[in-house]
């Protein structure tokens, strides 16, 4: 392969890995929100709760309002945490949504802050 044809499929290989979120049809948005206090809500965007979605990739809004709380979402193919106890912030996430039971909750408050939901 020469430098020139190396180079073109570097450059297309980064191309395609930038493409925006936007190129993926997006399947669904989630609102969460931590805090103040012992609160922990997940929703859509358009302000309703749920216990179950349909597979696919999600565009994620954390809300972290407390500084003693985060967010951790644990599931298949997904351990992510919002933010470090003690720091307060938001993220937006974009996470693709397999089948199973996803659980939620707040590190340290596991016992009182937490859910689930199902991807069917």
């Amino acid at each position: 392969m020469t430098r020139i044809t190396a180079l073109l499929v570097l450059v297309s290989a980064i191309l395609a890995l930038a493409a925006p979120a936007s190129a993926v049809r997006v399947a669904g948005k989630i609102v969460v929100t931590v805090g103040p206090g012992p609160k922990l809500v997940l929703e859509t965007k358009a302000g309703a709760r749920f216990k179950t979605l349909k597979p696919g990739f999600y565009l994620i809004f954390v809300r972290d309002l407390s500084n003693r709380r985060n967010f951790h979402l644990l599931g298949p193919g997904v351990n992510r945490a919002s933010s470090v106890k003690g720091v307060k912030g938001g993220a937006i996430w974009r996470l693709w949504l397999r089948k199973g039971t996803y659980q939620y909750y707040s590190d340290g408050f596991r016992s009182t802050m937490n859910g689930s939901f199902k991807v069917v």
